[in-house]
């Protein structure tokens, strides 16, 4: 080991190729050190580290590392005094530049305070090509305090080599840096053979970095011309990175330049109190050309968007590849957007997409415009399974206080699948736990096993779910269970409008108000339903009683489910006003299940064979009915209409809006047979003959 005091002793070290080098005591360096072998900076002991200054006069890197070679630095604090060097000096540069080489740094290393004009505030990696640039960062090693005016405020690496890594591991803290992009980590491909790679694991921390474009923590490329190397940022372990703020991704910025780009948050990482002037207070991903994003066991809580996406925003910007997002184990809660998507957003563009959401929780999320807890919207085709995930007190101001889905495109199959999913405590202006919205085309939405309960729609329609737009069809299926859900307007459990369509299979319980909104919404059941269904229907323009007491259609069987049971209709309930006197019944070939006046039966009895104009049914708006009498019967007089065969009360009306089956008796007499009236001229009898008969 050789110790040096001064900057000219360093000096002859480095050319003697010694490969230990210790620092004594602090000094100022005004020359760059060039390091071309392998070489260990130490300082005196770890209760003692040294430090070097950047002097006054010399605005280069301190330390360039080139042709192969490595530096690694332990208890050494590199200071660029950049209270000394004009932010505008053109000159100012790094503090250490790599162009071909490997830097390592250990425990008790600082880089702080210090500006480049140009890209790197701490560390610059200069790819070359030729040779790749290696970048481990360890232990309980910092960079902290360093600006750039362009990229990287505390580290820039610029890839062209394929074997090109920066790693930053174990106890590692990249804090309070500033640039235009990327205020912790720049990492951006430059070669279209040479994909990026950054590794940032353990309990490494990146935090309160500011950035004014793309990036407060880090900003991620690979090649962005037709890349034919993936790339992939791994965030594993207790990770923190937090109180980063940018205009785009406050913690990470994600810039997709490959459908095989892969960025993987897991392990306890956290993002948390990030802040995004635009999108993504946490995560900003951008697909160019696809993308694949992994989100497990981690933490995404509050972190802030004063546009889109309060946790995570993701955008697909490619009609050919398609982006992927898993989310798993893990809790996005408490973000903030003043636009969509409080807890994430999800923006799929016309390409392909798939989103895996599994054994997580949504919640505490705020949205000011639609979805609390997520938001989507698609113009391509793709699929969004959700399994095993609770969605609980989300607020949207608009719609979709747990989950809104829009769909923007009438070629493309979008299809939703809920799995023991709890929507819980959500609430939103309109759908206050789901919203389905189609502008274009449709969205299939099938939930199995899910609770929908004590969610509101604050201001509008649909407390548990609405679904608004033409050939969405959602289906409950399994145990679904909608209760104790809110609506200021209508469909307190759920509300279909413009065409929308809901599937009932076996069990689902619509405890709340079912609101079918117009005759072009419709309701189908795929199957029996369970014996303890129930469904409550809620007064709407189509479900309304009218004056010609014409039966409305409720629902019908699907094509695979023949022919609809009593019990089917036995399942309804009735809305709570306007329907005195109407039922829930089959028609005739069993088709539909119809909301009608009740057919109330009239029985005539000892009719003595006599016919009957009466009519055998009416309902509660039929008008007065007049009871005829019956045929005429020889030798016998009608007297009436009894309620009893015998005594009783006599019934000539039954007046309108009666309610009641009627059982009605014809009551006769004997007509009473008289003397028969003589003719004008009667026949006399001879007095003689009279006469006669007395004796």
């Amino acid at each position: 080991m050789t110790p040096v005091s001064n900057q000219t002793e360093l000096l002859n070290a480095v050319a003697s190729k010694e490969t230990h080098i210790q620092a004594v005591s602090d000094f100022t360096v005004s020359k760059q050190i060039t390091v071309r072998c392998s070489l260990t900076l130490t300082g005196c002991s770890d209760e003692c580290p040294v430090s070097l200054y950047k002097d006054a006069s010399f605005p280069s890197a301190m330390f360039h590392v080139s042709e192969g070679g490595s530096l690694t630095l332990q208890n050494i604090v590199l200071d660029g005094q950049k209270e000394l060097h004009s932010g505008r000096d053109p000159m100012n540069r790094s503090l250490i530049l790599i162009s071909g080489g490997t830097l390592i740094l250990k425990h008790g290393t600082v880089l702080r305070n210090n500006h480049s004009y140009t890209e790197g505030g701490g560390v610059y990696f200069s790819g070359i090509g030729s040779l790749p640039n290696n970048f481990l960062m360890t232990e309980d090693s910092q960079i902290s305090g360093c600006s750039s005016r362009l990229c990287g405020g505390a580290v820039m690496a610029a890839v062209k080599h394929p074997d090109d890594k920066l790693s930053i591991l174990g106890r590692a803290l990249i804090t309070h840096n500033t640039a235009a992009h990327g205020a912790g980590i720049y990492l951006r491909s430059f070669e279209k053979r040479a994909g990026s790679i950054l590794t940032v694991s353990d309990s490494a921390a990146i935090t309160d970095n500011i950035a004014l474009g793309c990036g407060g923590g880090i900003n991620f490329s690979g090649f962005r011309e037709d890349a034919e190397i993936p790339s992939s940022l791994t965030v594993s372990g207790n990770v923190r990175i937090s109180g980063n703020a940018s205009a785009y991704g406050g913690g990470i910025y994600f810039f997709g330049c490959s459908e095989e780009d892969q960025l993987d948050i897991e392990k306890d990482s956290v993002l948390s109190e990030n802040s995004a002037k635009e999108n993504g207070g946490g995560l900003c991903l951008v697909s160019q050309t696809g993308a694949s994003v992994t989100v497990n066991e981690c933490s995404i809580s509050k972190n802030k968007a004063d546009g889109q996406g309060g946790g995570i925003s993701l955008t697909n910007r490619s009609s050919k590849k398609s982006v992927r997002l898993a989310l798993m184990n893990s809790d996005i809660k408490g973000n903030r957007a003043a636009s969509c998507g409080g807890g994430i957003v999800f923006s799929a563009g016309s390409g392909e997409f798939s989103f895996h959401l599994t054994d997580s929780r949504i919640f505490e999320n705020i949205s000011s415009s639609d979805g609390g807890g997520i938001a989507m919207s698609s113009s391509g085709s793709g699929i969004v399974n959700v399994s095993q995930t609770s969605f609980s007190r989300n607020t949207a101001k608009k719609s979709g206080g747990g989950l809104a889905f829009l769909s923007e495109s009438s070629s493309k199959a979008k299809n939703l699948s809920l799995t023991s999913a709890e929507f819980i405590k959500n609430q939103a202006g309109s759908g206050g736990g789901i919203f389905l919205d189609s502008k274009e085309g449709a969205a299939d939405a099938n939930l199995y096993d899910c609770i929908i309960e004590d969610n509101t729609a604050r201001f509008g329609y649909g407390g548990g779910i609405l679904s608004h737009g033409f050939g969405n069809i959602v289906s409950l299926r399994g145990t679904t269970r909608l209760s104790q859900n809110l609506a200021k307007k209508a469909g307190v459990g759920i509300s279909l409008e413009c065409g929308s369509s809901l599937i009932l299979e076996e069990g689902p319980n619509l405890y709340d108000g079912f609101f079918l909104k117009d005759a072009d919404t419709h309701l189908y059941l795929q199957n029996t339903l369970h014996p303890n269904a129930c469904i409550r229907l809620e007064n709407s323009e189509y479900i309304s009683p009218n004056k010609e007491g014409n039966p409305i259609v409720i629902c019908a069987p699907l094509s695979e489910y023949f022919g609809l049971q009593p019990s089917d209709a036995e399942k309804f309930r009735m809305p709570s006003h306007g329907f005195n006197g109407w039922e829930f019944r089959l028609n005739p070939d069993r088709t539909f299940v119809l909301l009608a006046p009740v057919r109330f039966r009239i029985r005539y009895e000892n009719l003595l064979e006599s016919s009957n104009t009466n009519p055998v049914f009416y309902t509660t708006d039929s008008p007065d009915l007049i009871l005829n009498p019956p045929e005429e019967l020889p030798g016998l007089a009608f007297l009436g209409w009894y309620d009893d065969p015998f005594g009783g009360k006599q019934i000539n009306m039954i007046p309108h809006g009666s309610t009641e089956h009627y059982t009605l008796y014809a009551r006769w007499k004997p007509e009473p047979v008289g003397l028969k009236s003589l003719p004008l001229f009667r026949k006399r009898f001879p007095l003689s003959l009279l006469s006669k008969r007395k004796h």
